[in-house]
């Protein structure tokens, strides 16, 4: 069953649900205004109502290292949790190492741009990095797309396999599966944009072999859950190909939908992917 490295887009990491706890950043202290939110770094965000104010959050790590990033302070039962904003973390230059960099400004240039519409010289301006700094760390543009790619890709994946062996029940994985997906496409945008709307790097060119060996991996993990549902009467046998078009096809398309702006998927209308996507794998009479 084809993820993001299939040319359309992949399951990825945990997501951050309504109500759940996520944490923020490394750990550290999170100050606002020379104060300190957290005692020792682990801000936890939480969309539940309640009295919400906007401010610019400096994050202090461990190493020293600093970042900003903008926050939302709520106040849930008397306690006050700073809780990111939806959008790209932008750090402080200093201490940030020249690959991490790159990678980053990459994402956003690629996300904003296009691939093939980023030059290196839009690249460089991005990151900060200087040429011989650059050349340092990537061989070319590509080069940057295929780590990245291949990253995302493991980011996806291990999200998805994670969240689908947490489920026995068909249904339930299949349904489950679904939410996570949209989950994970808005809490990463970016990364997401770049599975959905870029062709993954062959075999031949930079990344390309590590994004065959992880889908090739992944595959097999997804098959090895899939299979005794199949046995059992509940799940069709399908390609994995045409598996991943009806599991996740409507979803990438109301992500599409989304990340242009042209709609904002209600739960609802997720919930309805959900039952769409179950309706089109079980069986018939499961």
């Amino acid at each position: 069953m084809p993820g993001p490295g299939s040319g359309v887009t992949s399951l990825g990491p945990g997501t951050s649900r309504p109500g759940t706890p996520s944490r923020s950043g490394p750990r550290g202290r999170m100050t606002r205004s020379g104060s300190v939110a957290s005692s020792e770094g682990r801000e936890r965000g939480r969309s539940p109502a309640g009295g919400a104010s906007g401010a610019v959050v400096r994050y202090h790590n461990q190493g020293g290292k600093i970042g900003v990033v903008q926050a939302v302070s709520r106040t849930v039962c008397g306690t006050r949790f700073w809780c990111p904003t939806i959008g790209v973390v932008k750090t402080a230059k200093n201490g940030r190492d020249g690959r991490t960099r790159i990678v980053e400004g990459a994402l956003r240039r690629f996300s904003q741009d296009g691939v093939s519409a980023t030059t290196l010289a839009s690249l460089r301006e991005e990151s900060g990095v200087s040429v011989g700094s650059f050349y340092h760390h990537f061989a070319s543009k590509d080069h940057v797309f295929g780590v990245l790619y291949a990253e995302t890709l493991r980011m996806y994946q291990d999200a998805f396999l994670a969240e689908l062996n947490r489920h026995e029940g068909a249904r339930e994985g299949i349904e489950a599966i679904v939410a996570l997906h949209m989950s994970w496409c808005g809490e990463h945008r970016e990364r997401a944009h770049l599975l959905i709307s870029e062709r993954p790097p062959r075999r031949e060119e930079p990344g390309g072999t590590e994004v065959s060996e992880s889908r090739r991996a992944f595959f097999r993990k997804v098959s090895d859950w899939w299979r005794p549902h199949m046995k059992n009467g509940l799940l069709q046998p399908v390609h994995p190909t045409m598996c991943y078009v009806l599991w996740l096809g409507p979803a990438n398309e109301m992500c599409r939908l989304w990340f242009a702006g042209a709609h904002q998927p209600t739960s609802d209308e997720i919930g309805g992917l959900c039952e769409a996507a179950w309706q089109s794998l079980r069986q018939q009479g499961s």
